[in-house]
């Protein structure tokens, strides 16, 4: 927007920045990105560089750029070389300007946990993945009275439920999706995220011996992935599951 009046030259100045700088609703809003391809990704990426590069003071464009990378290397299949590595160097530029941000910290725990993915070094797997777990415990304490404490709770749920079973992590992972589940009760708008957690909610009920209940979870994943046009891949093993336990 151009100002039809211009006080000061230290006023615009002032002024300027702070009314494009980074929050952290469009931080959250970064999301969206994990469905976008890589060419999108870094595009998005070196706008934020950029937006550091010249010097404003704009912490929250490091957050940004963590979040975008996490989409880079969260893929499975072929995550990018690297960028684990990059969700912990910008997670740690935004913490010096500030301690203690849950959904930075949750940030954080995940590029730990894709750098342990990605390490061949145990004694580095080992470290990443309780120094992920310590991130994501300290995130949920700090998320308790936020109202993105859903998303906190649901990026450790993904994370437990994939442990070995000597990490003892299993009944807190099936209380966060049990958590998450109960949010989107009176909140259809995160119905997205649910694709993957109904997937897992299924997984879980048939480890109960629920498999009445496990299918109509597995149905609800496939069904919000078509509807939502994710692709997603539990998705896609919610709908063999289905092939082998629907009667």
């Amino acid at each position: 927007m151009i100002k039809k009046i211009i006080f000061a030259v230290t006023c615009t100045a002032i002024l300027v920045p702070a009314a494009f700088a980074t929050d952290q609703e469009e931080c959250f809003g970064l999301n969206d990105y994990f469905n976008k391809s890589p060419d999108e990704i870094h595009a998005r990426i070196n706008e934020y560089e950029t937006k550091l590069a010249a010097g404003n003071d704009d912490n929250y464009a490091n957050l940004a750029i963590a979040i975008l990378y996490a989409a880079l290397s969260s893929p499975e299949e072929n995550p990018e070389k690297g960028a684990s590595a990059m969700i912990v160097e910008y997670s740690k530029r935004f913490e010096k300007n500030e301690k203690n941000n849950p959904l930075a910290m949750t940030y954080y725990g995940l590029g730990c946990s894709l750098v342990s993915r990605d390490s061949k070094n145990p004694v580095t797997q080992i470290t990443q993945v309780k120094k992920a777990i310590s991130l994501f415990d300290k995130a949920v304490d700090l998320a308790s009275a936020d109202n993105r404490l859903w998303y906190v709770r649901y990026i450790r749920a993904n994370f437990y439920i994939n442990l070995p079973d000597t990490f003892k992590k299993r009944s807190i992972a099936e209380k966060d999706f049990e958590f998450v589940e109960n949010y989107y009760t009176s909140h259809p708008e995160i119905e997205g995220f649910m694709c993957n957690g109904c997937y897992n909610l299924g997984e879980i009920e048939k480890s109960r011996g629920n498999i009445d209940k496990a299918v109509k979870y597995w149905t609800l994943s496939v069904e919000l992935d078509k509807k939502l046009h994710l692709n997603s891949k539990e998705a896609q093993k919610a709908a063999k599951r289905l092939k082998l336990f629907e009667n």
